[in-house]
């Protein structure tokens, strides 16, 4: 028996979900994990125009769940534009569309900025306070030094994702706040493990299309250059991985701390891109990006643990509540099959 989907949707501080009991069709969610911005909308029965258009830039939150479960937070953003449609098959409909980032503010604003000697702890905070919004830094990150960085005409949405990049973190915005966490370890940016999603065949798979091995992703190890001005010579970092050949970066880096944070984040980044695939579930609030989901009951060699590189939701009044996670990094079993 289908279970009653649950929803909880605020709009300017108001809560709006007895308003939207007669009308509201759809609700989709994108959560996501490799630095682009959260995406959300809502479409209405608007057959008399009765629905009063949202204000773009007003704080949105959306919570969703199942009857039983209760609801958790799925999306927390700003309106980014209303759209109408009429087509003669379905009617009129008013949907709003919603970003976790409010693409009007500071965030996208070029700055010129430079830091000496700071631990990316600080220069993260003081970026994003260009834009209003705290950051909350993975202990792993925080404390790393950098002797020399800047944001040459960057705006601070830019230049946090080329650093998360360079470190192998996940940046996020999420309306009035950002995170910036470890990849790959299912942890949340406070260290705590996120609640693993699993997935089990006959019982809330759907459907699943899955490659657990991928060998083009396998590197022996990671080397990049740095030039040792006291030495006067060219000093290689390594990073040791599993695989057959290394990847090899000839262009020098400024510093060696670069050189060694580039080379394990370029390690993590591979590690993550080991394998992938789509797996469509049963609708429910756990999954969350860089998340865990756990799936059994496949087959050997495919059943294991997953990271879950992005989370759509997909909420309809005819057709019911589904999640389609983007899943990558194989482990636990799954890329192996030991029979």
């Amino acid at each position: 028996m289908r279970r009653r989907i649950l929803y909880d949707i605020e709009i300017a501080g108001r809560n709006i979900s007895s308003l939207l009991n007669p009308v509201l069709q759809q609700i989709n969610v994108h959560d996501g994990s490799d630095n682009e911005a959260d995406t959300a909308s809502i479409v209405i029965d608007d057959s008399y125009g009765q629905t009063i258009l949202a204000n773009a830039r007003d704080p949105i939150t959306i919570r969703l769940g199942l009857e039983g479960e209760g609801v958790r937070e799925v999306f927390r953003g700003f309106i980014d534009e209303p759209r109408f449609k009429f087509d003669r098959s379905t009617g009129r409909t008013l949907s709003i569309e919603a970003k976790s980032v409010d693409l009007e503010g500071k965030a996208k604003e070029p700055v010129e900025k430079y830091w000496d000697d700071e631990s990316l702890q600080t220069i993260l905070n003081d970026a994003m306070g260009l834009a209003g919004i705290p950051i909350q830094v993975a202990d792993e990150f925080a404390s790393i030094t950098r002797d020399y960085e800047a944001m040459d005409g960057e705006d601070p949405l830019s230049f946090v994702a080329r650093i998360a990049r360079e470190v192998g973190a996940t940046f996020k915005v999420m309306g009035d706040r950002a995170v910036f966490a470890a990849r790959n370890t299912g942890n949340g940016v406070d260290g705590q493990a996120l609640e693993a999603f699993r997935v089990a065949y006959g019982q809330n798979l759907i459907r699943c299309d899955i490659s657990p091995i991928i060998p083009r992703a396998k590197f022996s190890a990671f080397k990049h250059r740095w030039f040792d001005f006291a030495a006067g010579k060219f000093i290689e970092e390594v990073t040791e991985a599993v695989g057959k050949s290394d990847l090899v970066k000839n262009a020098p880096y400024a510093t060696q701390g670069l050189a060694k944070e580039t080379s394990s984040g370029e390690k993590t980044e591979a590690e993550r891109k080991g394998g992938e695939g789509t797996i469509v579930a049963m609708g429910s609030s756990i999954p969350q990006a860089d998340g865990k989901c756990l799936l059994s009951g496949a087959r050997p060699g495919v059943d294991g643990s997953y990271i879950i590189s992005s989370v759509d939701h997909s909420a309809t009044r005819g057709a019911g509540y589904t999640v389609t996670l983007e899943v990558k990094r194989p482990d636990d079993g799954a890329g192996t099959d030991n029979r």
